[in-house]
């Protein structure tokens, strides 16, 4: 299996100034990967995770990455999230620079889902199902509704 490699982001005042809080996808760390990483697409941040695909994403095509953060780059989210609760406005946030690491990486090929894909879904087998009769839905209707008049009653 090739080894992930580690990728370096670097956070500028543009980026603190255009990212939205407590957005998963446009927070503080997902507009940085998405300037340093030119093919990424679908970025998605987490507490502790950091998603997105790199590729054509017209075709949607490419490799998926999924890196671990460490913990001071997870406060420093944490804190930008939490700014206006805090109190804190975004010229107390300096510029910046972060590592995904390779050694706690995953990585997996994306492969378009859909009817267009070319990719056939497996039918569920399915087991012998007996028919229910009129008769028998009529009597079982008819229970229900006994037993309803009888506990209201």
């Amino acid at each position: 299996m090739p080894r992930i490699k580690s990728r370096t982001i670097k956070i500028t005042r543009e980026i603190i100034d255009s990212a939205i809080p407590q957005n998963t996808s446009h927070c503080l760390l997902a507009e940085g990967i998405r300037k340093s990483i030119p093919d990424s697409y679908s970025v998605y941040v987490s507490g502790e995770f950091v998603k997105f695909n790199v590729g054509d994403h017209k075709k949607v095509t490419g490799t998926r990455y999924c890196y671990q953060l460490t913990s001071a780059t997870s406060k420093k989210a944490e804190e930008f999230d939490t700014m206006e609760e805090n109190g804190i406005s975004r010229s107390h946030f300096k510029p910046f620079l972060f590592v995904l690491d390779g050694r706690h990486a995953t990585s997996a090929k994306v492969v378009k889902a859909g009817p267009q894909s070319g990719l056939k879904r497996k039918k569920k087998a399915t087991g012998y199902k007996r028919k229910v009769t009129e008769k028998r839905c009529s009597v079982r209707r008819y229970r229900g509704l006994a037993a309803y008049s009888s506990a209201s009653a």
